[in-house]
């Protein structure tokens, strides 16, 4: 939660609760608090800026101001009321408690959260790509002259001019999501790129069955706070919901996106056609970063894109998608896979290196993983986590953490070790600079083990 949030929601305690016992009800001071939280509302709202799940505490505070007009007309004159017997203080004790946790149930469960500072020396950017790959008819709509649509938000190593506008999480949203384009990136719009160096190594990440574009945004501000370009692609369909430039909102596929919320795998025949159209969504992608870098399309990175150092990776089936790039496009470098498995029918093993990092669970595919890969592997299991751990979700929301989706580890504690490990991996893969958090367990990192082949 923000700050004057929580001034405004601990000044309403104070005046909802400490009013339930006659010493503080007949203190001068409490009733100078709904002026005090009528001016820290509006402070809010001018700096913080309206969100639906303060609409209760917005009305609180008005009821308080109204009452507090009503306590100054009335002072001074003698009240002939008895003071409450105990039963009747508990009683009001427990009836303002409630509604206390009713006005402030709603900011806490879905708050404005912080996202993790940044460790690169970059200050980064972010800009969108729309792609349409007029090679590829859409498979999912009905209409055929449709072709495949691309939306990709790609953040990058910036210059920061004066005026600069920092970017939010998210820019559109149903309206029960909008405190999420309250949330602040640490990315500016559309920054020029910055010229510290020639040129920067690529990254490209794909997004989980029915996720979306920014489920992993903090591993994708980190990387380019270390000098990566890296892009994110929504898999058109297959995220929950994709929101372009000119204003048309895509759902998930309906098939697709029911028997995610039903926890049904897709059909052997289903998955496989999902990672050829992710696979080729992602090759797509790379040759149209060729054209960029060689001034054949407009856009801020001409020049900028070292394709020599290109990293594929992941989160669920984008880590499957990234093994299987890895295996039909050599212009892959280096391989990361967040909870993942490997695609079926893997030919052959891997010669790009690669990192696998799972959930404490994994084992069996923590072996197997490794075994596919014939250059450098690394298998990094983490204590307390499940799957969905391996995204930003748990910020998103304390109440997710007592779900069984997610893991007891600490949401910020785990999005501090995946950036640790992916930037000291493709650090040392693409960029040539040896990390010591890739020979063997760390003092730092006591809920991680690695194993590690050919390193």
């Amino acid at each position: 939660m923000r700050t004057l949030e929580i001034i405004l929601l601990g000044t309403l305690f104070v005046r909802l609760v400490g009013y339930s016992f006659p010493s503080i009800k007949r203190s001068r001071w409490i009733n100078l608090l709904p002026s005090l939280a009528v001016i820290i509302t509006v402070m809010h709202l001018v700096l913080e800026k309206y969100r639906w799940q303060m609409v209760p505490a917005y009305g609180l505070t008005l009821l308080f101001f109204l009452l507090s007009i009503r306590w100054i007309k009335r002072r001074g004159r003698p009240l002939d009321k008895q003071p409450p017997g105990r039963v009747l203080i508990i009683i009001g004790f427990l009836f303002r408690l409630l509604i206390f946790t009713i006005v402030a149930a709603l900011p806490i469960i879905m708050p404005v959260f912080r996202l993790p500072d940044l460790t690169g020396p970059y200050p980064i950017g972010t800009t969108n790509l729309y792609l349409v790959d007029n090679t590829r008819p859409e498979t999912l709509t009905p209409n055929p002259d449709d072709h495949r649509e691309l939306l990709v938000q790609i953040w990058y190593p910036a210059q920061v001019e004066p005026g600069a506008r920092l970017a939010p999480l998210m820019e559109y949203t149903p309206f029960q999501f909008s405190h999420l384009s309250l949330v602040q990136t640490h990315a500016y719009q559309d920054a020029p790129v910055s010229n510290a160096q020639v040129s920067y190594p690529v990254l490209i990440f794909s997004h989980g069955h029915v996720g979306f574009i920014e489920q992993n945004l903090t591993q994708m501000e980190e990387l380019a706070s270390h000098g990566y370009i890296v892009c994110s692609i929504a898999h058109l369909y297959h995220t929950i919901v994709t929101f372009f430039p000119d204003g048309r909102v895509v759902p998930a596929d309906s098939f697709l996106a029911n028997n995610f919320l039903k926890g049904i795998s897709p059909a052997p025949a289903i998955y496989s056609e999902h990672l050829r159209i992710w696979t080729d969504d992602t090759r797509f992608l790379m040759d149209e970063l060729e054209s960029l870098q060689a001034g054949e399309r407009e856009g801020l990175f001409a020049g900028k894109l070292d394709m020599t150092r290109l990293g594929i990776f992941g989160q669920s089936f984008g880590g499957t998608t990234a093994v299987q790039v890895c295996s039909v496009d050599d212009r892959c470098q280096a391989g990361l896979s967040l909870d993942a498995g490997l695609p079926s029918g893997l030919d052959s093993p891997l010669k790009q290196p690669f990192m696998f990092m799972l959930n404490e669970s994994a084992t069996y595919y923590l072996n197997t993983n490794l075994r596919a890969i014939e250059s450098a592997a690394y298998g990094v299991q983490v204590r307390g986590t499940t799957h969905f751990d391996f995204t930003d979700l748990s910020l998103y929301s304390p109440v997710l953490k007592f779900t069984k989706a997610f893991g007891p580890i600490d949401g910020n504690r785990m999005v501090k070790i995946i950036n640790s490990y992916a930037v000291a991996f493709f650090d040392e893969y693409l960029k040539g600079e040896m990390s010591p958090l890739l020979d063997g367990p760390s003092p730092d990192y006591p809920e991680v083990t690695i194993k590690m082949q050919n390193p």
